[in-house]
């Protein structure tokens, strides 16, 4: 639902600390990814994949755009 907040623009970013398989968030990330959001990894410092990877923090957020 989160993921849903953030790619409408109601939300800039939003924190997942639940621990969660990246490869579970897959769909969630199809719709943020499609109107130019991103999901990354803090704690490995890049864009989370579709992994099988443990993780206890994942950030959705919008990708500003420089349209000058």
């Amino acid at each position: 639902m989160k993921f849903c907040l953030t790619a409408a623009g109601e939300a800039d970013a939003n924190p997942q600390y639940n621990p969660t398989l990246e490869r579970d968030t897959i769909a969630s990330q199809v719709v943020l990814a499609s109107v130019g959001g991103r999901v990354t990894n803090p704690s490995k410092g890049r864009t989370a994949f579709w992994e099988d990877v443990l993780t206890k923090l994942l950030l959705h957020h919008l990708v500003q755009l420089d349209h000058s």
